[in-house]
């Protein structure tokens, strides 16, 4: 789904190009976040406009984010939801991975929610805290 989101750049010198800036900018990292990615090689463009981050539009967004997620924030996952207003219901996992379903976490709290949208459309009537998973206990 990811790489329908939106259009990779498919010359890979963007990524080089990016690779090189990052790892300036994130010495850390090395730019090591900025590399090619397999989107650039998905068949097909987006599948559609981006969704915008804002109130106007069904409720129909499920969101999840790890407590602790090195990767997304869980600051910024929280000011998107609050960006999306009454079309999103909110799930914050206990927990330190960066991804929340199929990652071995095994969080029967957040399956359950995912599995419910997923399956019918349920969303959950307020944002939810889901316990820790065994990754942490």
């Amino acid at each position: 789904m990811r790489c329908s989101d939106t259009a990779w750049p498919r010359e890979l010198e963007v990524y080089r190009r990016n690779t090189r800036a990052d790892a300036r900018r994130y010495p850390i990292t090395q730019g090591g976040f900025a590399g090619v990615d397999a989107c650039a090689f998905w068949p097909g463009g987006p599948a559609g406009e981006p969704v915008k981050a804002g109130p106007r539009g069904p409720r129909n967004i499920l969101m999840l984010n790890n407590t602790r997620d090195r990767i997304s924030d869980l600051g910024g996952a929280l000011a998107t939801r609050r960006a999306f207003g009454r079309r999103a219901a909110f799930v914050t996992v206990q927990g330190w991975n960066h991804g929340i379903l199929g990652n071995g976490n095994g969080n029967g709290c957040a399956d359950a929610l995912i599995a419910g949208w997923i399956g019918r459309g349920a969303l959950p009537g307020k944002d939810v805290s889901c316990p820790a998973g065994p990754e942490v206990r």
